[in-house]
């Protein structure tokens, strides 16, 4: 997760000229701040984690234990960065859903400003 976190960033700062790219690159040096705190993993709290699986199914799972592809089980208080840690869930009124932490909007913002000042092609 910490090599590709880097190579974002990389691919991030080379491209800095354009706004959208300083916005994700924002986003992206705070994620990996957390992730390199938290032992190369995004934290997520178990009170999250319960909104995604049965909250029963988490009662005898140690902190520290991986939930899912990038979390790691941290209670609040044993968290770094709390704050920017996986802690809001998108769609939530969908099947599909999945934990974002808050500099995961930043991302997505310089992704959307990139996006939406593109020009546009001549027909």
């Amino acid at each position: 997760m910490i090599v590709s976190q880097l190579l974002f960033i990389g691919f991030a700062f080379q491209n800095r000229r354009h706004l959208g790219m300083k916005i994700l690159l924002v986003g992206a040096l705070l994620n990996f701040t957390v992730m390199s705190a938290n032992g190369g993993f995004m934290p997520i709290s178990f009170e999250t984690a319960g909104r995604l699986v049965a909250p029963q199914s988490l009662l005898d799972v140690p902190a520290g234990t991986r939930f899912g592809a990038k979390d790691i089980l941290l209670p609040p208080e044993q968290t770094r960065f709390e704050q920017l840690a996986d802690r809001f869930l998108l769609q939530p009124g969908s099947h599909t859903r999945w934990p974002s932490a808050s500099v995961t909007f930043f991302i997505a913002a310089g992704a959307f400003w990139l996006l939406a000042r593109q020009p546009h092609p001549s027909m």
